[in-house]
């Protein structure tokens, strides 16, 4: 029982850590990274495996993932809990594009949700209800984010 509660926990604070204003990569928001990234490769999907490590070192599609990895790794770590106990984990974000994104105020909604399965086979997760709407980081345009369906929703502009 406390591992479930402990589990739940840290899916549930890798979300909030995902969708703070405080989550960077190389000093820009690291949600309108994410979306930049979906925009190039023009897939709607990024799918980041947390758990068990990939087979070959560099092979990841997303740079940012072995520093996704070890975050909460150490997350779980520092929780007490074995990380053989957790058969698999990854991290899902599912871009939504707006229909016109040539108009000013078309906004990309970002989902973001971290599963993870036990070695018993029990499936936990969180995020489902958390959405990000970011612009891509087309530096140095301005974009808007803000976090929902988290425990500090809050919105924000950013001007470069």
């Amino acid at each position: 029982m406390a591992r479930r509660k402990q589990l739940k926990a840290i899916l549930k604070d890798f979300v909030d850590f995902l969708c703070n204003r405080n989550f960077d990569v190389d000093g820009y928001w690291g949600m309108a990274a994410i979306t930049q990234h979906l925009e190039d490769t023009g897939e709607n999907t990024l799918v980041v495996h947390l758990m068990p490590l990939p087979a070959a070192e560099g092979s990841e599609a997303f740079a940012i993932a072995p520093a996704l990895r070890a975050y909460f790794l150490s997350k779980v770590e520092a929780q007490g809990i074995d990380p053989g106990w957790i058969k698999s984990s990854e991290l899902v974000f599912q871009l939504d594009r707006p229909e016109h994104p040539s108009q000013p105020n078309s906004s990309y909604r970002l989902e973001c949700e971290v599963r993870a399965t036990t070695d018993l086979g029990q499936v936990y997760k969180a995020g489902s209800a958390s959405s990000v709407v970011a612009e891509p980081a087309n530096y140095p345009l301005f974009f808007l984010r803000r976090c929902v369906g988290s425990r500090n929703a809050w919105a924000k502009k950013l001007v470069w």
